[in-house]
Parts: C-alpha cells; structure tokens; sequence
C-alpha cells in the first residue's frame, strides 16, 4: 500500500507524501517514515541522518524535505507490540482520511 502511495503521490501538487525506511526490526521488518503534508512551508533542503543506526538506506534514499519552523508536526504510531493488529487498520484510516482531498 504504501509503495502504491509514494508512486501516486510522487509528484501531486498539493499533497507532499515521502516514504523511507526509519530502520529493521529485529524480525527484520521495514519500519517506515511517512511524511505527509501540503507543500506549503517546504523548504529546498533535506532533513539532515539523525544516527548512524538509523535510515539503513541512506546511500539510495533521499531523507524528506525540511519545512519552516513554525509547521505543525503531528507523530502517529502504530503496532508497536506484537499482536496490535487493529492499529495497522486504524493506521490505514488515518493515512486515508489525510489524502482524501
């Protein structure tokens, strides 16, 4: 789902949509960073790597654009213990509702 959003949004005027892998799980899992917003307030430049042990495919993926100070930044999470399957649908709602135009 997710690759069919980044491939759909890649180039939407209104809605920036940015996908990388944050790190592995120990089973091995992507563990990703979605970025969703307007393009308003983006800026020209890229988030800076945070550590080391993150973002594994920082030699093939661009880390998402920065954007002005002042933006609102809202962090979701989901299935962060075993089991929490309902979260993945909760979480599919939401990355919906915030596409929807």
């Amino acid at each position: 789902m997710l690759a069919r959003l980044a491939m759909r949004y890649k180039k939407d005027q209104d809605i920036y949509f940015h996908r990388e892998l944050l790190i592995r799980s120990p089973q091995d899992r992507n563990i990703d960073l979605i970025t969703i917003s307007s393009h308003d307030g983006k800026l020209e430049i890229q988030e800076s790597f945070i550590h080391e042990s993150l973002f594994p495919m920082r030699d093939w993926e661009p880390r998402a654009f920065k954007f002005r100070q002042n933006k609102p930044i809202v962090l979701l999470t989901a299935r962060v213990h075993p089991g929490e399957t309902p979260a993945s649908h909760s979480m599919n709602g939401v990355i919906k509702f915030l596409l929807d135009k």
